[in-house]
């Protein structure tokens, strides 16, 4: 829900990106630009379903390289300015590093962390499917209706639930499935294919609707 960047953080890149552009015929500065706007243009523009935060995390390090070129260059010219002296230059410094430090960490394992924000729907799908099968326990199959949206074998949801069976499901395999001997199983439908569950709840009755 929130930028990469804090308010102090894009400022101080944005004075790092200047001051590269500024020096742009400089090969480390040169190579720092080719860095950045490789990621942003390869893993941004030119991928399908842009953007894609996962993929723009390449550019990260670059991302804090420029906001200490910034810091250093503000901090840089308050001393050549005399308006500080040399010791306070690298105090300065350390303390809107902590202040960067403190604001990610504090959203990142605060905020974040406890309110399970999702990128998509689909991932989300992953992810609450995988917590399910992990309170059921490795005894349970999982059928997903996702088609064309999600897939049973979902990343998200093989990480969470490594040992559970996962098997996709569409609307013409309903009259020839065989549920897999001493297993339990939890049917899933994507909002799409709602109709899915009933001709599941009509041939297997007795099962436990959860919305």
């Amino acid at each position: 829900p929130l930028p990469y960047l804090t308010i102090i953080g894009s400022i101080f890149f944005l004075f790092g990106m200047g001051y590269a552009f500024s020096k742009l015929f400089q090969a480390s500065m040169m190579f720092l630009l080719v860095w950045f706007w490789s990621v942003i243009f390869f893993g941004g523009f030119m991928t399908q379903d842009s953007p894609a935060n996962s993929r723009l995390v390449m550019s990260l390090p670059a991302v804090a390289l420029f906001i200490g070129l910034g810091i250093y260059k503000f901090t840089d010219y308050l001393l050549k300015t005399k308006l500080i002296n040399q010791q306070w230059q690298k105090s300065i410094s350390a303390i809107i590093v902590l202040i960067l430090i403190v604001q990610n960490f504090g959203y990142y394992f605060g905020v974040y962390y406890y309110q399970d924000y999702n990128e998509d729907a689909n991932g989300e799908l992953g992810q609450q499917t995988g917590l399910e099968l992990q309170h059921l326990g490795p005894d349970y199959d999982l059928y997903l209706f996702g088609t064309p949206r999600v897939f049973a074998a979902f990343p998200t949801t093989v990480f969470l639930a490594p040992k559970n069976g996962l098997f996709d499901l569409t609307t013409d395999k309903i009259g020839s499935l065989t549920l897999r001997s001493g297993k339990r199983n939890i049917f899933v439908a994507i909002p799409e294919n709602l109709s899915d569950l009933m001709a599941i709840a009509i041939k297997y009755p007795g099962g436990t609707w959860e919305a």
